[in-house]
């Protein structure tokens, strides 16, 4: 919620703004290191290591542990683990991408 508070905060208060900067507004994540368009599975993968990410991570990890009454290192195996799999699963759409050209 305060990622897309400070989002809109962005984009309202530029006077013009591009693609690139709609889908990275405040760049709170590492996809400023990777062009979207000559490298987009790079880009992908880096926009998903993201601060406020990072931290709804490190509270699921907490939740789940105290929920589940499960180890804080066996919970955060199993919730990095499915934030793997689902990141692996967002490359496909950029890696079809590469590969058409």
């Amino acid at each position: 919620m305060i990622k897309s508070i400070l989002g809109a905060i962005v984009v309202f208060t530029r006077p013009n703004i591009d693609l690139f900067g709609l889908q990275n507004p405040i760049m709170s994540n590492l996809g400023f290191l990777a062009d979207p368009k000559t490298n987009p599975v790079a880009y992908t993968l880096l926009a998903s290591v993201d601060l406020f990410t990072l931290w709804s991570l490190a509270l699921l990890i907490i939740g789940f542990a105290v929920a589940a009454r499960l180890s804080r290192g066996k919970s955060a195996a199993i919730v990095i683990g499915w934030w793997i799999i689902v990141n692996l699963f967002s490359l496909i759409g950029p890696a079809m991408q590469m590969m058409r050209r």
